[in-house]
């Protein structure tokens, strides 16, 4: 049982995990439930301790640090790319800037706007507070985009950002070194190669680097688009070369040392406001990745070795965590080379607020989504098949399967990205275990559960083998998604993601619940969820889904091939999970309109 808190004055507050920088001679107040790692629970359990009021209690208030961040972020991009071009010496337009700087800034933005927010809070309600900071010896400045996101779900990187907006605010306390661990991500497992697979991977090989060759001429260029290897392969010979990959891997820069007189040059660009943004403009020279400062002369040069005469420019996510094809798109888009993007998650055009597809949005020129429309925006959307679902397999309901799939999701411990706070996260986990409980025993013993690879510390195994020991966990990485898909019975979701998005245009038997008050939905969106609603496909509360599943285990068949059912899944996935049959013959049509268009121009 937890040690019930006293309340005794002064409280320590508890930033992070790191046990190191607790005080537990005074009461502590944990910053949210991030600090209490489940697996260390007999530790803190024992405490004088409790988790702190939380900023975010509703998604009103997320909503509200949604529209501030936004605004936060396009002053900043202003003055950065007034400063950048002053420190690199070149002359390059917003757009340039926003392609290049943009995926950094935004998730920098949130993030620190998450820790602003926490720390002024817990000073306003307790004044004669104290805790512990971060040696400044132990800070580090990230390499690139990537590196800041890898280190923002570290406890020890969480600490240098609490630590520096303790110092903002004259709160000097005691300082304490740590270790700075990055977390390498797990890769995703992956399916048993068939001869068929391992043919068109040695022939996509083999186009990339007939590819090299064709560098200076002209093409449409894609790159991490979704495209299997086989659909890839097929588009190149079909098109002559003239849709082919790019082929750049993105570069990933050593370390080197930080030149602190030519960062503070920008903050003469930086104008400041209020006092979130005089924070940024403190902390944002010293926390601007190296690849944008120290180490931009290496990426312009690894930029040369990229197609020389690209037609049109066209990925899914490589305009993310990508420095190199960032530059060379954004040098491109200037010269007017179209900027062409494609959908790349299930809650693309379903999610109220998506900062990254809003990005994607504002640089591409045209952008491809799985079925759905959007007027109003920079760029020009098209409806199409989606890339990622193009060659899926589409199958029946069928009894003589076994098994009942359920996939999981994760979240990072510490914000990354607004509206996606840790504590909507904890209420997941809350509406999971409902879900299993209300179960019924066949239903249970079909059960097989989906984890990410990586839990971000939520400790996630240990939580199901101490909560549900007798729940089978499908060990990572003997099956990919699809193959483990393909042998279920139905398929249960909790969340808005890809997955059910998959399963729904494979024809798998689908049961889908979430909560609609952490991911509020498009005023579009909501009229095709409805469908779902009124099929009993997406149910409102984890136990009306487990009833669901309970009824239509035994006979899915019937269920499922319901006309009415399957007429509000059809249309479902025709405006988010649009596929077709001929998806090569298309897309390869579609970009070779591109080729052609943008040729005649040129001519």
């Amino acid at each position: 049982m937890s040690k019930e808190f006293s309340g005794a004055e002064p409280y320590f507050l508890a930033t992070t995990a790191l046990e190191k920088f607790w005080d537990t001679s005074k009461p502590i107040l944990f910053f949210s439930e991030s600090c209490r790692r489940y697996s260390r629970r007999a530790i803190w359990d024992k405490l004088d301790s409790r988790v702190i009021e939380t900023p975010w209690a509703t998604y009103s208030e997320l909503e509200a640090s949604w529209h501030h961040a936004g605004e936060v972020f396009e002053d900043l991009l202003l003055d950065l790319s007034e400063a950048m071009n002053h420190l690199h010496g070149m002359r390059h337009g917003l757009r340039y800037w926003r392609i290049v700087l943009g995926p950094w800034l935004i998730f920098y933005v949130d993030v620190n706007l998450d820790r602003f927010v926490r720390v002024r809070e817990a000073l306003s309600r307790y004044p004669d507070s104290v805790s512990y900071s971060l040696s400044e010896n132990c800070f580090v400045t990230p390499v690139d985009a990537l590196d800041f996101v890898r280190r923002c779900k570290s406890d020890p990187y969480n600490l240098q950002i609490y630590s520096r907006i303790f110092s903002y605010f004259g709160r000097k306390f005691p300082l304490l070194e740590a270790n700075e661990n990055s977390v390498n991500p797990l890769l995703p497992p992956k399916g048993k190669m068939t001869p068929k697979m391992f043919f068109f991977k040695a022939a996509n090989l083999l186009i990339k680097k007939v590819s090299v060759v064709l560098r200076d001429r002209p093409g449409v260029m894609i790159k991490s688009t979704f495209f299997s290897p086989e659909i890839e392969t097929q588009m190149f010979l079909r098109t002559l070369g003239k849709v082919r990959p790019v082929p750049r891997r993105p570069i990933r820069l050593e370390p080197v040392s930080i030149d602190y007189a030519r960062r503070m040059e920008l903050n003469r660009f930086l104008k400041g406001g209020d006092d979130f943004k005089e924070y940024l403009k403190q902390v944002l020279p010293l926390d601007l990745p190296q690849i944008f400062v120290e180490s931009y002369a290496a990426l312009k040069k690894e930029v040369k070795a990229f197609p020389s005469r690209p037609t049109a420019i066209f990925s899914s996510n490589a305009y993310f965590f990508d420095e190199s094809f960032q530059v060379w798109a954004a040098e491109h888009a200037e010269a007017g080379v179209p900027i062409i993007g494609s959908q790349h998650g299930g809650n693309y055009g379903i999610a109220k607020h998506h900062t990254v597809m809003d990005h994607e949005m504002k640089i591409c020129d045209r952008f491809y989504t799985w079925g759905w429309q959007e007027r109003g925006t920079i760029a020009e959307i098209i409806p199409f098949v989606s890339a990622k679902l193009s060659g899926r397999f589409r199958t029946k309901a069928d009894n003589s399967k076994a098994g009942i799939l359920f996939t999981s999701t994760t979240n990072f411990r510490y914000l990354v990205n607004i509206p996606f706070s840790q504590e909507f996260f904890e209420d997941y986990l809350v509406r999971q275990q409902k879900f299993i409980m209300s179960l019924g025993t066949d239903a249970k013993k079909a059960l097989r559960v989906r984890l990410t690879p990586e839990s971000f510390g939520w400790d996630l195994h240990e939580r199901w083998s101490d909560t549900f020991p007798d729940v089978y966990i499908e060990p990572e990485g003997d099956y990919s998604f699809t193959d483990s898909l393909k042998s279920c019975r139905p398929f249960v979701a909790d969340h808005i993601a890809t997955t059910y998005i998959e399963a729904l245009a494979s024809n798998v038997p689908s049961v889908l619940f979430y909560n609609e008050s952490a991911l509020p939905l498009k005023e579009g969106a909501k009229q095709y969820f409805d469908l779902l609603k009124e099929v009993g496909v997406l149910l409102e509360t984890p136990e009306a889904a487990a009833r669901m599943v309970n009824l239509v285990y035994p006979d899915v068949e019937k269920w499922w091939n319901d006309p009415d059912r399957q007429k509000a899944v059809r249309e479902f996935c025709d405006h988010y999970g649009r596929t077709s049959p001929n998806a090569v013959s298309l897309w390869t049509e579609e970009l070779l309109k591109l080729y052609h268009k943008a040729h005649r121009q040129t001519v």
